[in-house]
């Protein structure tokens, strides 16, 4: 098929040449968990009971592994914690920085209704476990040492994981009956950090709690929870947006123009780039048809 001395197999060609120059490469941050135990009897650290973690006393945990995989394309960086007052503070009692609160997790009965918030403060940021063979890095870049003047991340194709035998990594369930709940995960939770999209940065996973024993179920079909929104984020294009109570954002900074063209909330990043080929293909068809 012709149309003028053009054909549509040249037009798409220009449409997908033009659509790249939109497309960038990011970090893209999405959690899951892992490797469900309850531990009882319990009697939690001083650190523990300082960093609000557990209260004084005896009590019954469910631990969990916490990975938070960057599956995008570059590395994840949350910079220099004697830099970056607003993430990181020094634990006195671990003499090294940690994350304030990065990662959220809530146990939520199937009905929606919070049952248990998580309490735990963020730890660092490291290449704990290679999650994508084809990754650029075949070895760890970013240490778990902690340190407290270089610079703190996740490679493209590694997850940061907290284990579940870690201090603060659980929840405490004292209250909690036997029966089915949900376990909501939230990663890069106050979006102080721009990725490609912060849609897949929560995640879901049923469990059934019996006594001392837990086991992984399927979601509930309907079932629905979301975490708070923060009020600023980071734009991808490096400005700041300011979320509206009707869940519409206005940006400011280098990202204005970007979020100007997003404000439905259809798209971040790379999501949405469906809408743009199409706009891309219709301008190049208006073009030679004129």
């Amino acid at each position: 098929m012709k149309l003028g001395s053009i054909n549509i197999l040249t037009l798409s060609t220009i449409a997908l040449t033009l659509l790249s120059s939109f497309a960038t490469a990011g970090p893209n941050l999405t959690p899951s968990v892992r490797n469900f135990t309850i531990q009882q009897g319990y009697v939690g650290e001083l650190t523990e009971v300082q960093d609000g973690c557990i209260p004084n006393g005896t009590h019954n945990l469910l631990r969990f592994d916490f990975l938070s995989e960057n599956i995008g394309d570059e590395a994840f960086i949350a910079g220099v914690p004697l830099a970056r007052p607003d993430m990181f503070y020094y634990h006195l009692s671990h003499h090294h920085f940690h994350m304030r609160e990065f990662n959220q997790y809530r146990l939520v009965a199937t009905t929606g209704n919070l049952i248990i918030p998580s309490t735990k403060p963020g730890f660092c940021l490291s290449d704990s476990e290679q999650v994508l063979q084809n990754s650029t890095v075949t070895s760890g870049y970013y240490p778990s040492t902690c340190p407290d003047n270089a610079t703190m991340g996740i490679s493209a194709g590694w997850a940061d994981i907290y284990f579940s035998d870690i201090t603060c990594q659980y929840l405490v369930i004292d209250d909690v009956p036997d029966g089915d709940y949900v376990l909501v995960v939230v990663t890069n939770a106050a979006r102080k950090i721009p990725e490609d999209t912060y849609a897949d940065n929560t995640a879901s996973v049923g469990l059934h709690i019996e006594g001392a024993t837990v086991s992984q179920i399927n979601v509930p079909t309907g079932f629905s929870y979301s975490f708070p929104v923060p009020t600023t984020t980071m734009s991808a294009g490096g400005g700041s947006s300011s979320t509206t109570g009707t869940g519409k954002t206005t940006a400011t900074g280098a990202g204005q123009a970007v979020s100007t063209m997003l404000a439905s909330g259809a798209m971040k990043g790379r999501e949405g780039m469906g809408g743009m080929v199409g706009l891309v293909i219709a301008l190049t068809l208006m073009f030679w048809m004129t």
